[in-house]
């Protein structure tokens, strides 16, 4: 009897450790869970939650013991262990959406003035709903679909994870105190993404930014963080076969590539989450690109240190 009530009971997989290969097991993973290669790949990067919908214990563990011949290392969770009491929710725009429609729908839906809602999608984090109850967003989620050129994205706060930003130079004063920060907290910058200040919890980004008051500085979770790449130069010659590989990608001609500059770049990639960023920019890295990534909705400064 409690064999056949431990097969019915429904669990979830949960990273142990991070992947060290996703791309080997992000198509099992994709076909077990009926969803893209993209999204498995995503999940088996992160730590932060569940990397399954509920699944029957029988079905958990033969996808944990596949999962582990390919190194791996899942747990398996009761369901409805993690279910989040709230989300945060972040509306942000496709980058081919018509703003003024997008802002007028929402005005329709959640209220709120349409210029407010013009300001706050233009921001790094988008128009974020803070800590709504897990059925009303359910339903919210629903009804917000529905507005074309919209994209939600959720986030429990048990799981956040901020990089801070600065959209203006640091002062030499905040500098300074920028590097004592790091080292009292033990914090690095993020080279990649131009955050000053990388993974950091709810409570310790809420420290960070007291200290630096009136600096400006935003916090972003990476869950609601989205990056274009920007394609500054190349190393050694532009070849013919590289020339038609970007001509093809962005629709433009290959003359285009024949003066790149980090002060006039062309942009390759748009809307890309924390994690494809940084593959793109290892993929990119491996046939000779220079990319650089930019935060979407951060003015862009390249004079504050990295550390």
């Amino acid at each position: 009897m409690q064999a056949e009530q431990d097969h019915d009971r429904k669990v979830t997989l949960h990273l142990s450790e991070a992947c060290r290969n996703p791309a080997l097991a992000a198509p099992l993973l994709a076909q077990k869970l009926g969803i893209s290669q993209a999204e498995a790949a995503d999940r088996l990067c992160s730590l932060a939650g569940p990397i399954s919908a509920p699944l029957s214990h029988r079905n958990a563990m033969g996808l944990r013991a596949i999962l582990s011949t390919l190194g791996v290392r899942v747990d398996l969770h009761p369901s409805g262990h993690d279910t989040p009491q709230s989300l945060d929710l972040s509306l942000q725009m496709q980058s081919w959406a018509d703003p003024e429609k997008v802002a007028a729908r929402l005005e329709q839906v959640i209220g709120g003035s349409r210029t407010e809602h013009l300001r706050a999608l233009a921001q790094p984090a988008g128009l974020v709903l803070p800590e709504i109850p897990a059925a009303a967003a359910a339903e919210l989620d629903r009804r917000l679909r529905r507005i074309r050129g919209l994209v939600l994205l959720h986030l429990d706060r048990r799981h956040a994870c901020l990089d801070l930003f600065a959209p203006s130079p640091l002062s030499a004063e905040q500098a300074k105190l920028l590097s004592q920060v790091s080292r009292t907290f033990g914090l690095t910058g993020d080279a990649t993404s131009g955050a000053i200040l990388a993974g950091l919890g709810q409570g310790l980004a809420a420290r960070v930014l007291a200290r630096f008051a009136g600096a400006g500085l935003i916090a972003v979770d990476r869950a609601f963080q989205r990056f274009d790449l920007h394609l500054t130069g190349y190393a050694g010659w532009l070849t013919k076969d590289l020339a038609d590989f970007l001509a093809a990608r962005i629709g433009t001609s290959r003359a285009r590539f024949e003066f790149l500059s980090a002060a006039e770049p062309v942009r390759l990639d748009t809307g890309l989450t924390y994690l494809q960023a940084r593959r793109f920019c290892a993929d990119y890295a491996a046939i000779g690109l220079f990319v650089r990534p930019r935060l979407r909705g951060l003015p862009q400064n390249a004079d504050n240190p990295i550390l």
